[in-house]
């Protein structure tokens, strides 16, 4: 007898992806939806459904693994999903605990798990080994790592032939890692790999992610099936978005279904057909601004939709900063459920002021003018013996603004204020406290300067319309908060030179001495500079929407009070 081997009923021929939002902390809600797709999958005759890693906890449950209640309350909805599977095989994630064993800190000796259930029966489980615990993964932090010794790892075997090997996500790597895990699972004789996964969506991140699956198919030559999660979740420090694109890998490696991105669903794969090609869908996410643009919008309406905000606001500034958010959260959560203030001084142009008004109409949202030109006036005149900081009277009208902005929501109780500062300039620390750093989601705060100028022709292509007038598009950025003023004037160097050396010092983490043989030294020092200082400005704004590689926060901890290259 193969004590390797575990006997699963009936065959592994109609798989259901189980590609689902399930949200960090509501057990019941991911229960019930999981229970509802379990039933949906028994009707449509598939033989197995999978659900992503830590489904019914959710991925970003974060501390609420520290509550022993929580984590029964997990388990007892294991048991509830386990009544409901007569008739269909599920894999599901959840958190399990070893009772007898205690973490460091009394903290419960925790999991991180997959269930395979068949006939109202917990046929098997099996742990996480290898746990991510870099950018914004914290694995450790709540789980123990399996090891072969504690529970050795077993194969399920359908009536077909099909054996099947079992994997959690980074149990999928190798890379890095001292154990092949999935080599491990061929040797005990697997023909077949399933994977379940909560992997995070962030630009260039597919082509990564296939890579290491293409890898792992074919170093056995085994076909793969990988679900992911879809979503947008917080993530204590901002909203970590999930894009689903679940796959099915054949034995080469290559490509033969696909779920869709940044949709929930329940897709079926025919295990019969392994060689066709059933992938048409342009995945590349570097190649496509379709899909950081998907990404965005599926985060405004989850954060909206968990919140239960139903407005959103808009300080509409004629920019382009504010006219993409405000499209975008059109498409989030529809045009009525969106408005814009504009908020003209004694510095507004009327070709901004018009941009504004031609936004709101292209876009079909209601549109309040609120100028502030009076009670700045009114601000100025206490100080007639004064002569203030031309910074001081410039960060006044940010601020204006802000209480106007903040009014309106206090107002309209279940609605939200979204701020719109992009990367490139929360980076150099080009906003106002207290100004135009106020809002409930950054949505854009990691989006670069000049993919904020892709992301708005594309919304005017998809459209086949001026969405985004085009003056707003071509005029030079400026805060307008000055006569005269331009970004370009304000800031050590144009967009076109700042964006790629903002990038090449968060995200890639180059050196200086690295970055000068790019750039003029004269720049890399006045944007190190302005980074450095920035530090305690970046801590206090609302959460962003992560959609790079390394995104503001706890991907990058930085002392507020450093002199490193000072």
């Amino acid at each position: 007898m193969n004590t390797n081997i575990i006997q699963a009923k009936g065959r592994l021929k109609k798989i259901a992806l189980g590609q689902l939002s399930l949200a960090g902390g509501r057990i019941k809600e991911n229960t019930n939806k999981i229970l509802s797709s379990i039933k949906e999958a028994k009707a449509s005759g598939a033989d197995l459904i999978i659900f992503p890693e830590l489904s019914i906890p959710g991925y970003c449950h974060m501390d609420l693994a520290y509550d022993s209640d929580f984590v029964a309350e997990n388990k007892a909805a294991l048991q509830l999903i386990a009544a409901s599977t007569t008739g269909i095989s599920v894999l599901v994630g959840f958190i399990d605990q070893d009772l007898t064993k205690s973490a460091p800190d009394a903290k419960n000796w925790l999991y991180n798990s997959l269930a395979f259930i068949q006939d109202q029966e917990i046929l098997y489980t099996q742990n996480k080994e290898l746990l991510p615990n870099y950018g914004i993964f914290n694995e450790k932090r709540y789980f123990q790592a399996n090891t072969e010794s504690d529970s050795p790892k077993k194969i399920l075997e359908f009536e077909d032939g099909q054996k099947v090997g079992l994997l959690i996500c980074e149990d999928l790597w190798s890379e890095e890692y001292s154990r092949d895990i999935v080599q491990d699972l061929y040797s005990k004789g697997a023909n077949f790999l399933i994977t379940l996964n909560a992997s995070p969506f962030y630009i260039g991140r597919f082509q990564s992610r296939l890579d290491i699956l293409t890898k792992a198919s074919k170093a056995q030559q085994l076909p793969l099936v990988y679900v992911n999660s879809v979503g947008s979740y917080d993530a204590y420090d901002g909203e970590l978005v999930f894009d689903g694109r679940s796959l099915v890998l054949n034995k080469e490696g290559n490509i033969i279904f696909c779920a869709p991105a940044f949709k929930e669903s329940i897709s079926y794969f025919d295990n019969s057909s392994v060689n066709s090609n059933e992938c048409k869908e342009e995945l590349d996410d570097v190649k496509n601004i379709s899909f950081l643009h998907d990404a965005l919008v599926l985060a405004i309406r989850e954060f909206f939709k968990r919140k239960s905000f139903s407005k959103a606001y808009i300080g509409l500034s004629g920019g382009i900063d504010s006219a993409l958010v405000a499209a975008l959260a059109v498409s989030a959560l529809g045009a009525d459920n969106v408005i814009g203030i504009t908020m003209p001084s004694h510095i507004t142009s009327d070709e901004t002021k018009s941009d504004a008004y031609l936004l709101a109409k292209s876009l079909k949202i209601k549109i309040f003018e609120r100028p502030i030109t009076a009670e700045y006036k009114a601000w100025i005149d206490q100080f007639k013996e004064q002569k203030l900081n031309r910074i001081t009277k410039q960060n006044k009208q940010a601020r204006i603004r802000q209480s106007i902005l903040m009014e309106y929501t206090n107002e309209d109780p279940g609605s939200a204020l979204l701020n719109t500062g992009n990367k490139t300039e929360i980076a150099l620390g080009y906003f106002t406290l207290g100004g135009d750093s106020a809002g409930a989601l950054s949505v854009i705060g990691d989006v670069n300067k000049l993919q904020v100028y892709e992301l708005s022709k594309y919304i005017n292509s998809i459209n086949k319309s001026i969405i985004i007038p085009e003056t707003t598009i071509t005029r030079p950025p400026t805060a307008e908060l000055e006569e005269g003023q331009t970004d370009e004037a304000s800031l050590p160097a144009a967009y076109s030179i700042l964006v790629p050396l903002v990038e090449d010092i968060i995200v890639n983490n180059l050196t200086k001495s690295e970055l000068i043989e790019r750039y003029d030294v004269t720049v890399v020092d006045q944007v190190f500079r302005l980074i450095r200082i920035s530090e305690g400005k970046r801590r206090q704004l609302p959460p962003a929407i992560r959609v790079s590689k390394k995104a503001f926060g706890l991907e990058r901890r930085i002392p507020m009070d450093h002199t490193f290259l000072a």
